[in-house]
């Protein structure tokens, strides 16, 4: 999967789930947890990550619909409970 892939389909997912928080960070734990599996380099999944967050600004999206983006590259670095790490 290209790289730039990556970020828009998180920002997509993202946009997507803005009523539902929760689900939204759901779906896209799982879809980084899925590409961590393939073997999709833990840095650059980070930086589509944060370039994610730079889309979903250019789109302007609320800033409530990065958090969970936010969360799901805390849990990839570890700032996050043990349980909850990528």
């Amino acid at each position: 999967m290209r790289r730039e892939d990556v970020a828009e389909r998180v920002a997509d997912m993202a946009l997507a789930d803005t009523e539902s928080p929760a689900r939204a960070l759901t779906t896209i734990r799982q879809y980084t947890a899925d590409r961590l599996a393939e073997g999709y380099p833990r840095e650059e999944l980070y930086a589509e990550l944060d370039r994610a967050r730079d889309l979903l600004e250019e789109r302007g999206a609320p800033d409530e619909a990065e958090d969970p983006i936010l969360d799901v590259m805390d849990f990839l670095v570890g700032f996050c409970s043990p349980g909850a790490k990528l």
